[in-house]
């Protein structure tokens, strides 16, 4: 094998490793959930696992709770309002 194959092959296998195990950043710690403030479109905490949200937050709804920052829940919630109830009350033109 020649020296250009060998470094197509480290170039190859570095690539692969890079995209297969690329770091994501979580929206909470391991021991926290993530809730939204209500009537907010931008406002969120985390809330550590076992207790209640806060007076003025609500969890998201379940199966649909965000957990990297940039994944599919965080940008589907990223400008949604939700009421006191956790249900949805407006949504801005980028989520329709």
């Amino acid at each position: 094998m020649g020296v250009p194959r060998i470094f197509g092959a480290v170039g190859e296998t570095a690539f692969f490793l890079f995209n297969r195990f690329v770091w994501r950043e979580k929206v909470c710690m391991a021991d926290e959930y993530p809730v939204k403030l209500i009537g907010s479109s931008t406002g969120s905490r985390c809330v550590p696992n076992g207790q209640e949200p806060p007076e003025g937050f609500v969890r998201y709804p379940a199966g649909k709770v965000p957990m990297y920052l940039g994944d599919k829940w965080d940008r589907r919630w990223k400008d949604a309002v939700f009421d006191e109830n956790g249900d949805l009350v407006e949504r801005t033109d980028s989520q329709r």
